[in-house]
């Protein structure tokens, strides 16, 4: 972001200028040149490490981290403002952009590439889950798609793992090893030996370790 205030976009690289809110970025550009022309100011544009109030009291901090601060507590705020003062669906082209690119009438304002490639499949991306999961049609809609995403994102490969086994009931449980033939005894929880060790039992078994492991396991994500 920094380089790009520094020296600018090249409208054909127009890719690699969809970052995250490259629209404002290059709107806020273009604002601080013709201040910097028009009023004769000056400004410097600098990197600051984010998130630095989780190391110490924000009176603590330099006044260009304590900024950058304030400007996160303002965005969460944000969130909770009444819908005609947050951000609408349809975003016009800024005039600093150049040109835009829409899908259904929505403004990607990040990860163009990404998001081209998502929508182009994405008919057939929904067809496999629901027939591949057996998701109902009327829930696949409430499923938050971006936000699972992102969390999952935030893993490590072995949790990511784990995770996408649990939501897909997909964990290798005595039941599941026992169906499969792996397994020679029976299907029921080595733990609490009283009941079959399905997916669901994973989360509720009586036996005081895998309480502690379960706990364990959430810390852990």
């Amino acid at each position: 972001v920094v380089k790009k205030m520094q020296h600018g976009w090249q409208l054909w690289r127009y890719r690699q200028t969809k970052g995250a809110d490259g629209d404002l970025q290059a709107q806020l550009r273009q604002t601080l040149q013709t201040l910097k022309h028009e009023v004769e100011i000056s400004y410097e544009t600098e990197w600051v490490q984010g998130h630095q109030d989780e190391q110490g009291e924000i009176s603590s901090l330099p006044r260009q981290v304590a900024l950058n601060v304030r400007m996160d507590q303002e965005t969460k705020e944000a969130y909770e403002l009444p819908g005609q003062w947050q951000t609408q669906r349809f975003i016009p082209v800024l005039q600093a952009e150049g040109c835009a690119v829409y899908i259904a009438d929505e403004k990607i304002t990040s990860n163009l590439h990404l998001n081209l490639k998502e929508r182009w499949h994405e008919e057939e991306a929904k067809e496999y889950l629901l027939k591949r999961h057996n998701i109902d049609a009327t829930i696949f809609p409430t499923i938050h798609w971006h936000s699972l995403k992102f969390s999952l994102s935030k893993l490590s490969s072995h949790q990511k793992a784990l995770a996408i086994k649990a939501l897909h009931r997909h964990l290798p449980t005595q039941e599941k090893l026992y169906k499969q033939g792996r397994v020679a005894m029976s299907s029921i929880c080595p733990s609490c030996l009283q009941e079959e060790e399905t997916n669901a039992h994973v989360y509720c078994c009586a036996n005081t370790e895998s309480a502690r492991q379960r706990k364990a396991d959430w810390l852990d994500l």
